[in-house]
């Protein structure tokens, strides 16, 4: 019974050492992607900001920040302060779908109606920061995409109204 036992260890032992070998000629030949930043440093690095202009008509004005540890702050215009809290890892998966969806690459459009609220959004994420100005139901939809992302993770209707 205990050389079974130790013939399996050597096994499982064999097995790791000629993983390690392999994952060293991975890195010599510089296939292994770069180490990711500790996720305390991307939250610190992380703030997702969304300002919201006036519009002919009834829309709200706000501001809303979401920091990359998950506080959230919503500025309105009437002169009220609202703060709330979301998951680190929601945060940080927000700011990383926001980079997939191309934002950092986006061009501002011209606005494509005077009458339309404007949505300014800054993203500061792995070392990146962009701000495009958006006039709302206009092109890109891409930046529509982010505008409705950002409001859904932040919750703003619940309190910018």
């Amino acid at each position: 019974m205990r050389l079974s036992r130790l013939g399996s260890v050597g096994s499982a032992v064999s097995v790791l050492a000629i993983s390690a070998l392999a994952c060293l000629g991975c890195v010599k030949a510089g296939l292994e992607p770069p180490p990711e930043p500790p996720p305390s440093q991307v939250a610190r690095d992380t703030v997702i900001e969304l300002d919201r202009s006036q519009c002919y008509g009834d829309c709200p004005v706000y501001r809303v920040t979401i920091f990359g540890d998950g506080n959230v702050v919503i500025d309105t215009t009437k002169a009220r302060r609202r703060e709330n809290h979301i998951q680190q890892m929601d945060a940080i998966a927000l700011a990383d779908e926001i980079e997939q969806r191309g934002f950092f690459d986006l061009q501002e459009q011209p606005a494509c109606a005077s009458d339309k609220p404007r949505a300014k959004i800054t993203v500061k994420h792995h070392g990146k920061t962009k701000t495009l100005t958006h006039a709302i139901g206009c092109p890109p939809e891409e930046a529509e995409a982010v505008v409705t992302r950002i409001d859904t993770v932040a919750r703003s209707d619940k309190w910018a109204w």
